[in-house]
């Protein structure tokens, strides 16, 4: 069973949402730089001290869940089923974060990831035909990619401890999938994501803190279709475009401007 869609539409709307999602993060970042009303003494020098900036360096690992589509038809002397499996196999990945606060308990990450999986799928099918043999068939295979994550959020955090703050962020970005065949027939493509999760940092020394969280990225699979003729059908199966959540727990190592908050 081929599944197919414009080429064209694919690429127009990969584009538009890349270019949209840059916006969001372009306007998120500029957030930052709208500086606070004056205020006199010494409470605006406690707003001013309460800025921070730092940028982090960590890694993750990634898993994904597997997604099941079954489509059932029935016509008078026609039915069948089809099954779609689509999952990434498991991998590790580097992430790096740019981070500013400017309100003691507001700021915004821009977040930059790399990993590099195997989007597995499988597709299989009955049908049904009276006075005839069942049809059936059933494929499967992988396709390597390389992912690349950029995405901006909206950071709330709270100080806990001396040591110790803790953090949820919200945002969203782009993922971008790009095959690992040299020379391959199937398309790279850029999936738009929400970005989600929470953590905590650890003050080491005065510059310096430890990042734990877990990150959370909600999406639809990656479609890598050909635009070449003649490829076995079978790698249509890469085409459930399902949601799916990508599960990231990340560490990271954090160098803060100006010390400790």
């Amino acid at each position: 069973m081929v599944r197919s869609r414009s080429n064209l539409i694919s690429y127009l709307t990969g584009f538009l949402f890349q270019w949209v999602t840059a916006a969001a993060v372009i306007a998120t970042m500029s957030c930052s730089f709208v500086a606070p009303a004056q205020e006199s003494g010494s409470h605006a020098s406690k707003v001013k001290s309460s800025s921070t900036t730092d940028v982090s360096l960590g890694v993750f690992g990634q898993f994904t869940s597997t997604r099941t589509s079954i489509d059932s038809y029935g016509t008078p002397g026609n039915s069948g089923i089809g099954q779609l499996t689509q999952g990434a196999t498991e991998s590790a990945g580097a992430m790096s974060t740019f981070h500013q606060s400017f309100r003691p308990w507001l700021g915004y990450n821009v977040n930059f990831g790399y990993t590099r999986f195997s989007e597995a799928f499988s597709d299989g099918a009955f049908q049904d035909i009276p006075e005839r043999s069942p049809l059936t068939y059933f494929h499967r295979g992988t396709i390597g990619a390389n992912v690349y994550e950029l995405t901006g959020s909206y950071v709330v955090q709270v100080r806990k401890t001396r040591r110790m703050d803790i953090f949820a962020q919200l945002g969203t970005g782009v993922l971008s999938f790009r095959p690992t065949q040299h020379s391959s027939q199937f398309r790279g493509m850029v999936s738009p994501t929400m970005v989600f999760g929470t953590g905590l940092n650890y003050n080491l020394w005065r510059h310096w803190a430890l990042r734990a969280e877990y990150r959370g990225l909600f999406y639809k699979n990656p479609d890598f279709k050909t635009d070449f003729v003649g490829v076995p059908s079978y790698y249509a199966a890469t085409t459930s475009r399902n949601f799916n959540i990508t599960n990231e727990p990340t560490i990271s190592i954090v160098y803060r401007f100006g010390g400790n908050r």
